[in-house]
């Protein structure tokens, strides 16, 4: 019993990691399915009014860098507002936006409420019909505006999102591993993109349809909350890997493991509440749901147990003897690589030790949702490094 468990955990990982990917890559290139690709010239008379939705925290020695990365995009002109919220910040942040010189700049000062309260506050404000959110600490690349305006020539498509880069210049520590996570995700979000099964945008460049908004409610991720709104109303999602936001990373392994668990003790209730989701209606969606959603979650604890069953089973073989060797080699190196930040170690080495702390981080947040925690806000992260 205890090797059929052992080896029915192992199967979940490889899925996860492995299975479900490959099967989404080969649904994108050999069975043809109607994607979200636009197969015209960007039309400026058919795109709707932007308002541009930037929630913000303390963040005055970002705004002034992020402002100018908008308003020089090629398709400003469809920009009507670009709408700060200041949820309460101690800072500058008001200061900087009322220096700006732009009557399309519009303030609204909040006191502490959380990132859900004022991005709902900031889109019942808003006037446009395509509202782009984004977050005030990354950057837009020339042409972002307009590769994302682009999707929505597609009357499918609901919401439409980004993608997110780090430089190599941030890259330093246990960050490597998450640039290749993103890269990872990038990867799979294009194929899922291509497949008809696209689940869920990047927070920090998003674009919806205003008539398919939905207020978030509090202790959510609200990036998929938002996406999600689009599918369940019948739309599709594009993902548009020519629209990029530069973003900063933190190389502190305990800014990455408080990050991790936030996220994903937010990412379990939002999918409480869309559970609908995996309706047999939209049996792709449900599918991809439950493969990229709900496993992504629930493996990390799988993973963690893995080294108690190990251990139970090392009278079984060299096989087990030696799986139990290399588990061990892998946490002695994510705990070295952690008490030993300033060593220069090999790459792989740190997206293994990254790879594994972000397993405990998520296994953590997976016994405090079960205990009932939740996140209602937090505090931008000051470890966020500056280009």
């Amino acid at each position: 019993m205890l090797m059929l468990l052992f080896w029915l955990i192992v199967l979940l990982i490889a899925y996860t990691y492995v299975g479900y990917p490959l099967c989404v890559w080969l649904i994108a290139s050999f069975v043809k399915v109607t994607g979200t690709k636009v197969d015209r010239e960007f039309d400026s008379n058919v795109v709707g009014r932007v308002s541009v939705i930037i929630p913000a925290h303390n963040e005055a020695q970002y705004l002034v860098a992020k402002l100018q990365s908008i308003l020089t995009q090629s398709a400003a002109e469809h920009i009507v507002e670009i709408i700060i919220a200041d949820d309460g910040s101690t800072d500058d942040t008001a200061k900087v936006i009322k220096c700006m010189n732009d009557p399309r700049i519009k303030l609204i000062e909040l006191s502490r409420s959380g990132k859900a309260a004022t991005l709902n506050t900031a889109v019942e404000a808003s006037t446009g019909e395509l509202l782009v959110l984004t977050d005030a600490d990354n950057l837009w690349q020339p042409g972002t505006l307009q590769a994302l305006l682009m999707a929505f020539l597609n009357e499918k498509v609901g919401a439409a999102g980004g993608k997110l880069e780090f430089p190599a210049i941030h890259q330093q520590g246990t960050s490597w591993g998450d640039r290749y996570y993103r890269l990872f995700e990038g990867w799979l979000r294009l194929r899922e993109d291509k497949a008809g099964c696209l689940i869920n945008l990047d927070g920090a460049l998003l674009v919806i349809r205003k008539a398919l908004w939905q207020p978030v409610p509090a202790g959510v991720t609200d990036d998929f909350f938002i996406s999600s709104a689009a599918l369940i109303a019948g739309y599709q999602l594009a993902w548009v890997p020519q629209a990029v936001v530069e973003d900063h990373s933190t190389s502190k392994p305990r800014q990455q493991f408080q990050r991790r668990v936030r996220i994903t003790l937010r990412g379990l209730q939002s999918m409480w509440t869309r559970k609908s989701l995996l309706s047999t209606q939209q049996p792709k969606l449900a599918w991809a749901f439950f493969s990229h959603k709900i496993l992504r979650r629930a493996v990390p604890l799988l993973i963690l147990l893995l080294l108690p069953l190990n251990v139970m089973l090392l009278s079984y073989g060299v096989l087990f003897k030696m799986l139990f060797i290399a588990q061990l080699i892998a946490y002695l190196l994510m705990g070295l690589v952690l008490v030993l930040p300033g060593y220069h170690w090999p790459k792989p080495c740190l997206f293994i030790a990254f790879f594994l702390q972000q397993l405990v981080a998520m296994s953590w947040a997976f016994i405090l949702f079960l205990c009932g925690h939740r996140v209602l806000q937090w505090t931008p992260d000051t470890g966020r490094q500056l280009k």
